[in-house]
């Protein structure tokens, strides 16, 4: 399978190099990245410099295209249209802010494109141990999950940095622990440039407590993960390019050890069940789940209180109702606003109330709700667009 790369960081960096080594997969051009970008290494012969990303709209270079995280400003205009234009995207997240991810969302099932999220340590072997152990519930050695902490260790503290691993992290725990409903966020102001102090609790719909902080780094990234159940407690050190350990205290104590290595196999493979029509996970509305999340955090902490989320699927139809309902209640207050006037212009015996643009003032209030009427008809078009069905989920288990 030939790839484009759109962008470069240390995840697709990884991705790509783990491509270059396969027989079956090729990195055929990369856009938006210095030909001498030491993280390419020897792909950097395949840069097509001379040519814009554009060029993937149309030109059959590359059967995907993997997207690197950067501003979300500069992603957002490409990402739109290659979705429209149905390119099978594998995007590294978060790529972009979360408006842009919901608006992907939608037009993703409109034109039923392949839009998967790379999410790093998402389908990481030793999180998938994990969400393993998880799924065994009240049988396994963890039981039910009450808490799950992750600590990091960052060597880059600027917001971006941090809020950009938060939303990662917040994937994870998401798998682990359940869907977040509150979100209260600590730590400095959104002004601060450093931001390695930051201190985020979560609250599930199960009653779980999640936590989040960061802290500096002495040199490489690095993190733990502590889940603790109602029969045993987990602790995972996740360390950037090294070998993860997990480590399981219960009726006994488990002790294993995964490379980081096997993490792009399981990748390849989650874009390729994509790609084949069966879903992958983590899905598109995770990464939008988790790019939401980290905007809230951020709310939160200007804020300085707790932010509620609710889980409501974000769609045309919903949209539109919104947009339908807010609309329904300006026009109920101008047309309040217009009687008002109307009767202390007629009670009062006003002049120019014998005029004749005047006395059509009832038509003038008429036409806009007879037209905002009209305009709940446009529903039906969104009634009767089909759901894409949902079939059940496929984990990516081996390597590609």
């Amino acid at each position: 399978m030939k790839f484009a790369l759109l962008g470069v960081d240390d995840a697709t960096a990884a991705l790509a190099r783990f491509l270059a080594t396969q027989p079956a997969h090729a990195i055929t051009a990369v856009y938006g990245v210095e030909a001498n970008d030491p993280r390419l290494g020897s792909l950097a012969h395949a840069s097509q410099s001379a040519k814009s990303w554009e060029a993937l709209l149309h030109d059959p270079l590359a059967d995907a295209v993997i997207v690197a995280s950067g501003p979300a400003a500069e992603r957002a205009e490409p990402l739109g249209k290659l979705v429209r234009a149905s390119v099978p995207l594998l995007v590294c997240s978060p790529t972009c802010d979360v408006v842009t991810a919901y608006e992907l969302e939608m037009i993703r099932r409109d034109t039923r494109a392949p839009l998967v999220p790379l999410i790093p340590g998402r389908l990481h072997p030793a999180i998938l141990r994990l969400v393993e152990l998880v799924n065994q519930g009240e049988q396994g050695p963890l039981g039910q999950i009450e808490q799950a902490v992750v600590e990091r260790s960052l060597a880059q503290r600027g917001r971006e940095p941090v809020l950009r691993q938060f939303t990662r992290d917040v994937s994870l725990l998401r798998a682990l622990a359940g869907e977040v409903h509150r979100v209260s966020a600590m730590g400095p102001q959104s002004p601060s440039t450093s931001w390695n102090n930051l201190n985020v609790q979560m609250i599930t719909g199960n009653g779980a407590i999640l936590r989040w902080t960061a802290q500096p780094a002495d040199s490489d990234d690095s993190g733990k993960l502590i889940l603790v159940g109602s029969r045993g407690k987990a602790v995972l050190d996740m360390l950037a390019r090294d070998i993860w350990t997990l480590a399981v205290r219960g009726s006994e104590i488990l002790l294993e050890t995964f490379e980081s290595a096997d993490e792009p196999a399981r990748v390849v493979a989650a874009f390729q069940f994509a790609l084949q029509g069966d879903p992958s996970f983590p899905l598109w509305q995770d990464a939008c789940r988790d790019i939401e999340i980290a905007a809230t955090a951020e709310r939160s902490l200007a804020r300085g209180r707790t932010v509620e989320l609710y889980e409501e699927e974000i769609s045309e139809e919903a949209t539109f109702k919104g947009i339908m309902a807010v609309g329904g209640c300006a026009m109920l207050l101008l047309g309040l606003t217009a009687f008002l006037i109307a009767a202390v212009v007629e009670g009062l015996q006003l002049p120019f109330r014998n005029h004749v643009l005047w006395q059509l003032w009832p038509v003038y209030l008429l036409v806009p709700i007879v037209f905002f009427l009209l305009l709940q008809f446009l529903q039906l078009l969104f009634r009767d667009r089909p759901k894409p069905s949902a079939p059940e989920s496929k984990t990516p288990s081996s390597t590609a």
